[in-house]
């Protein structure tokens, strides 16, 4: 009797037994009458709901299907019956969802929340989304075919699947990377043909400037006066070669003609 009342006392005043000491079925019924009760901090009303929410819990971080919750469960079925192809009667997923929607309809559970705390009510609200998604999930054959296999299947295959850090390919994510990636090439394709004009009035510019000999005042550029002086080189120089290989037969043409008009005279 006396180790009895040692033990309701130590749990009593929120304390543990050493682990050396063991808690027989008889003490621990006396623990739970002589321990105070708990207080959760939660409303009352926001404890009789979620006991009607008290849901299974799945493996769902990247959202797919029914989120931390399991489909079956949120529609008040089991996934052990309903499994696999064939195993869920339309009709009774059908009857269920509509009483789920019926009884947890906003309208009806307004009245429910209105003693419970702001960020009560908010959790609750949260719930009922999903009442509608294990409904889309389960009528879709081929999304409660993916769904069985998860459910089960260890959660690095899920993780490659869908979690984002793991596969390459996101349905949710390819939209955005496809309008990322199409905004970019749009972009720079206006700015090559915007940096292009610019670069053939530039070219003009200069070319027009070389070929007035333009000087800085008439809107003449030291790039273009660079230019001038290096076409007259090369026109020089083109213009040398050319006399270099005609030059001298035209010179000693001229000279046989001088020759001959002299030769004629003498005679």
């Amino acid at each position: 009797m006396f180790f009895l009342s040692y033990y309701a006392i130590l749990l009593a005043l929120g304390l543990k037994p050493s682990n050396g000491m063991r808690m027989t079925p008889a003490f621990e019924k006396v623990a739970e009458a002589a321990a105070p009760p708990r207080d959760s901090g939660h409303t009352p009303e926001y404890e009789a709901l979620m006991s009607e929410l008290d849901w299974m819990p799945n493996y769902d971080p990247a959202l797919e299907f029914c989120g931390p919750y399991d489909c079956y469960s949120v529609l008040n079925l089991t996934y052990a019956e309903h499994k696999g192809e064939g195993n869920l009667d339309k009709g009774l997923l059908k009857a269920q969802y509509r009483a789920m929607s019926r009884k947890y309809h906003p309208d009806k559970v307004e009245m429910r929340l209105k003693g419970m705390k702001k960020n009560e009510q908010k959790e609750i609200r949260s719930r009922f989304v999903y009442i509608a998604k294990a409904n889309e999930v389960l009528t879709d054959t081929e999304r409660k075919f993916s769904y069985d296999y998860y459910h089960t299947a260890p959660h690095s295959e899920y993780d490659a699947a869908f979690v984002r850090e793991y596969s390459v390919i996101n349905p949710k994510d390819s939209p955005l990377l496809a309008v990322v990636l199409g905004f970019l090439i749009v972009m720079s394709v206006m700015s090559y043909f915007v940096q292009r004009s610019k670069y053939d009035k530039l070219k003009s510019h200069v070319v027009m400037a070389a070929k007035h000999d333009l000087s800085t005042k008439d809107g003449g550029t030291a790039e273009s006066q660079r230019v001038r002086s290096v076409a007259l080189a090369l026109f020089q120089e083109m213009n040398g070669d050319k006399k270099g290989e005609g030059g001298g037969g035209k010179d000693s043409l001229g000279s046989a003609k001088k020759g001959k008009g002299k030769k004629g005279k003498g005679k």
